[in-house]
């Protein structure tokens, strides 16, 4: 029973906040998306003039490289692609934002930008700086390895001890047929939770 009680509140655990994680993260890329449409809108406001076309393509690109950067950040296997980059000395933040921020102060904002279209913009580039470090923090506030050693362990000998269990004389109440559609239960609910805490985990 203590081995049962200290894997089902740990499972427990896990499973919540992997959840809880999983909707963090889609909620906030959903709201990248709207606002990285805000903000193509607001370019188009700002650089929409034919002289100021390549202003307004610059800053479109910067927006694309952003948009391909955050898909890198989101797909399977993500974290692990994001830490093999920073073990080779590579970098993953982005500095797009920054670039389309420096676009619209000095005098290429200034001189060529409007008022509405620049403060829109500027509250977009804040709002999807937010957002992206919500995302990131969530990304890598996954459980330490020791945490799945000890789920790992807690599931083995929650296995071993049934087996034990079972196999003593006063206990045999179960003819070997139930016994091993038990055994077969259990294991199968092990494995069930472990794939489950897998493709939360990612």
């Amino acid at each position: 029973p203590a081995c049962a009680i200290t894997f089902g509140t740990l499972l427990a655990t896990t499973v919540n906040v992997l959840r809880n994680r999983q909707v963090e993260m889609r909620a906030c890329i959903s709201k990248e998306a709207c606002q990285l449409r805000l903000l193509r809108r607001a370019i188009f406001g700002m650089f929409g003039t034919a002289q100021h076309a390549a202003r307004r393509k610059t800053a479109l690109e910067l927006v694309l490289n952003y948009t391909r950067a955050t898909v890198i950040e989101t797909r399977e296997f993500a974290f692990d692609e994001l830490s093999a980059i920073e073990e080779e000395g590579g970098s993953v933040s982005v500095n797009q934002l920054e670039e389309i921020a420096a676009m619209l102060h000095g005098i290429e904002g200034a001189a060529a930008s409007r008022d509405f279209s620049v403060n829109s913009a500027q509250a977009t580039l804040v709002n999807l700086n937010e957002l992206r470090s919500d995302r990131l923090a969530s990304l890598q506030s996954g459980f330490p390895v020791i945490h799945w050693i000890i789920l790992g362990l807690l599931a083995t000998s929650i296995v071993l001890l049934f087996m034990v269990d079972s196999n003593q004389d006063v206990l045999q109440y179960l003819n070997s047929l139930q016994l091993r559609l038990l055994f077969s239960i259990l294991l199968t609910t092990f494995s069930a939770t472990a794939g489950l805490c897998l493709d939360l985990a990612d």
